[in-house]
């Protein structure tokens, strides 16, 4: 007995032994390529990685097929490359067969097994090349700086860096697409300060994008004044045809704390609409035109006769379904960032019928499965459907994962060649054999990646297109292009030769505060308009913002001496003098802005013109009397004059005579009830002369157009304190300083203001 126990005991030492030896022999697990991929045809070699806890610095790889080895080559890094030779060698003589990759770690002259993968290389080619973008992280840093943004052409039978098609244009420009047969391409461009323009082009050795090419969203039932984004939009296979979503609004907001998912991004409202580039006429898409939800993400089946698209119930929240504009105001997006609040879309197919549309109707598996589903594309036979799928929302979503379905609907499989972290924007190869999409398996900087169709719709697990890789970029909406790359070289931008553009980004940079990225724009445009008088007065407000008078004197000097150039030639231009007036008033040189404007005055007919520009004058010399006795001047004889009221309105308020002021307002508030700035102005006031019970009116109307002004809910919380609601006070008082914080980067509240909102709260919550 004790005989057998002991030889129990030792036979379980022994295995205990092999086994922990086993495990330390265990020092190599290969990331990648991964264990059954399938590369194309003309794949070039691919960069063999691997993690190691050895002490050793040397590695051996060996190549194998049907267990003979082809390649055997040593490395001291974590990486190895085949040669070229090496590479097409080993393609060849697989003909079809799977090879094997294994990685030893060397101790001396001693090589032990540590991992190994098997690999395909396809008679399927890819056969043309991807167009996608590069973008620079966080979001908030890349829309600071548009002009950083890039778009490429790639060769997936190449190494070389892929070719470089357009780049530092001054405007934002995103979501691409291309005619199945190659010819155009669509590309949404912010042109003339709309961001509803769309560029329709001609895929050719150089493009260019020129304004008789662009289009605008905004065009579409234009009566109704209501801005579009024109939203994920898609040419048609033939060219024909866009499709997109209009009358949209969205959740769009920066998320700085969190650099790979630094943007939540998704319609909340919107419907579908089409435009004819040959008619140049636009249709709502009956079918896809309900109020009642949201209609986007459109794809195209082959044939260009059915649409398919993401669809959800818009949320009736009042505060989301009073809100103007293209965005939802920041504040209101908490509860979607938080991810208390979900947002799910359905796939639906409704007929195109020449953008008529017709009956839609939800598709089997990819609708009602507690899921939000998104990015609809059809296999170019129109047998498969691929799609996103994700707890909420849409783009941008960690948890983005790609199933593919009969295009007729049925069950949908969690395609093999999701990875963990964000699979999104996937595009057909022309031949229906491969799927390119955009993921962050390898960190924060989103890359590519392929994955194989097979003809019964199998995926194969995924091959990275790391030739693609740029550094510090992350490289996004990738697209599959039906051309040669020697046929298409370039994209020319044709459409933004103007100053517009850097004047946009200039503004958008002081709005934010960011005087260092206003500088980098004015800089720009000067570069490109050196004599851009108006260019250098930016500069020198910039700097004045910045507290940097020695430079903004300079600066304005600059720009003075341009002017006095130009004037020789035009004496009584207007536009000069009122520039000219400008700098004398910037420089607290008065008198002579006045005696500038005396000479405007002489030169130009409308004198409203005249006596808004001079009020301008007395107001920046602090004279506000003055200002007060030329606004008279107007409303003597047109006292419904909504300009000067609303300047004579502010000029009361800054020298504290409220009630004119009052009445001014309230002559202006009856022509327009819901005018924000006048309200905002009354409500000011009647806080001012603590009436309260004016104040909620004021405030009621506001909330009802909806606002992202932190003193409106501030000064209902005091109110209804004051009237000893404290539930009412509370929710007020938090609303504030919610807005407070979410608007913090865009337009920081002074510290003693912001103090001011969070000590009321923290005194009325302990009550």
């Amino acid at each position: 007995m004790r005989r057998g126990l002991l030889f129990f005991c030792s036979l379980i030492f022994v295995i205990f032994i092999i086994s922990s030896c086993e495990q330390k022999a265990q020092k190599v697990k290969i990331r990648y390529p991964f264990e059954g991929s399938v590369f194309p045809a003309e794949f070039p070699a691919p960069g063999i990685r691997w993690e190691s806890d050895s002490i050793t610095q040397e590695w051996q790889i060996d190549i194998s097929i049907n267990a003979k080895i082809i390649s055997s080559n040593k490395s001291n890094k974590n990486i190895w490359t085949p040669e070229a030779s090496i590479w097409e060698n080993v393609k060849t003589k697989a003909d079809g067969n799977k090879i094997t990759i294994s990685v030893f770690a060397l101790d001396g002259n001693t090589k032990t097994k540590a991992d190994s993968v098997n690999i395909v290389i396809s008679k399927d080619s890819v056969g043309t090349p991807i167009f996608f973008r590069s973008v620079i992280l966080p979001f908030s840093h890349a829309n600071k700086y548009k002009d950083s943004l890039n778009w490429y052409l790639g060769e997936v039978a190449s190494n070389d860096v892929p070719k470089l098609m357009m780049s530092k244009i001054p405007a934002c420009a995103n979501c691409h697409s291309f005619s199945s047969n190659g010819t155009k391409f669509a590309l949404d461009v912010d042109y003339a300060n709309n961001k509803g323009s769309y560029a329709i082009a001609n895929i050719e050795k150089t493009s260019a994008i020129k304004p008789e090419n662009i289009i605008s969203w905004d065009d579409y039932k234009k009566d109704e004044k209501e801005s579009t984004l024109g939203l994920l939009s898609q040419i048609s296979p033939n060219g024909e045809w866009v499709v997109s979503t209009v009358k949209d609004r969205s959740i769009f907001v920066p998320i700085d704390t969190n650099f790979a998912y630094s943007q939540l991004f998704f319609p909340i409202k919107g419907i579908l609409a089409s435009y004819n580039t040959k008619t140049k006429t636009f249709l709502s898409l009956t079918g896809a035109d309900n109020p009642d939800y949201v209609q986007s993400s459109p794809g195209w089946s082959p044939d260009g006769k059915e649409i398919i698209f993401a669809r959800a119930k818009i949320d009736n929240d009042t505060a989301y379904s009073s809100q103007k504009g293209l965005f939802v105001n920041t504040s209101l997006a908490n509860d979607y960032i938080s991810g208390n609040k979900g947002f799910k879309y359905d796939l639906w197919r409704v007929p195109f019928n020449n953008g008529k549309g017709g009956k839609a109707e939800p598709i089997e598996g990819a609708s009602n499965n507690g899921k939000s589903n998104y990015f609809p594309k059809y296999s170019p036979d129109g047998k498969w459907l691929v799609f996103c799928q994700a707890d909420n929302y849409m783009l941008l979503r960690k948890d983005s994962r790609m199933f593919i379905m009969a295009a007729k609907g049925g069950k949908p499989r969690k395609m093999q060649c999701n990875t963990n972290d964000m699979n999104s924007w996937h595009s057909w190869s022309p031949n229906g054999r491969w799927i390119v999409y955009a993921t962050k398996h390898f960190g924060p900087y989103t890359q590519l990646f392929l994955t194989h169709i097979d003809e019964n719709g199998n995926d194969s697990p995924p091959i990275w297109l790391e030739y693609f890789d740029l550094p510090k970029r992350a490289i996004n909406i990738p697209e599959f292009v039906n051309t040669n790359t020697n046929n298409w070289n370039h994209i020319v931008d044709a459409f933004s030769t103007s100053g517009n553009y850097f004047q946009r980004s200039i503004d958008e940079s002081i709005n934010h505060r960011d005087y260092k990225s206003a500088i980098h724009y004015v800089n720009l445009l000067l570069e490109k308009e050196p004599e851009n008088t108006n260019g250098y007065m930016q500069k020198a407000r910039v700097n004045i913002l910045s507290q940097n008078q020695n430079q903004a004197i300079a600066d304005y000097k600059m720009a003075m001496s341009l002017i006095d150039k130009q004037l020789v030639k035009e004496p009584k231009s207007v536009v000069l003098l009122k520039q000219k007036t400008e700098i004398f008033s910037r420089i607290g040189d008065f008198n002579n802005a006045i005696a500038t404007y005396n000479q405007i005055a002489k030169c130009n007919a409308n004198e409203e013109d005249n006596i808004s520009f001079k009020t301008n004058i007395l107001i920046d010399a602090n004279r506000n009397q003055e200002a007060i006795e030329e606004c008279n001047r107007i409303l003597k004889n047109k006292p419904q004059n909504t300009r000067f009221l609303s300047i004579r309105a502010s000029l009361y308020m800054s020298i504290n005579e409220f009630p004119k002021a009052l009445q001014d307002l309230n002559v202006l508030l009856k022509a327009q009830p819901n005018n924000k700035d006048f309200l905002m102005k009354r409500l000011n006031i009647n806080y001012m002369l603590v009436r309260a019970d004016d104040c909620m009116k004021d405030i009621n109307q506001i909330l009802k157009n909806g606002t992202n002004e932190y003193m409106v809910y501030f000064i209902a919380a005091q109110i209804y304190d004051a009237r000893n609601e404290k539930a009412e006070a509370i929710k007020c008082a938090k609303s504030a300083i919610n807005i407070i914080n979410t608007t913090s980067l865009s337009n920081p509240t002074p510290e003693a203001e912001k103090k001011k909102v969070i000590d009321f709260y923290n005194v009325i919550s302990k009550r």
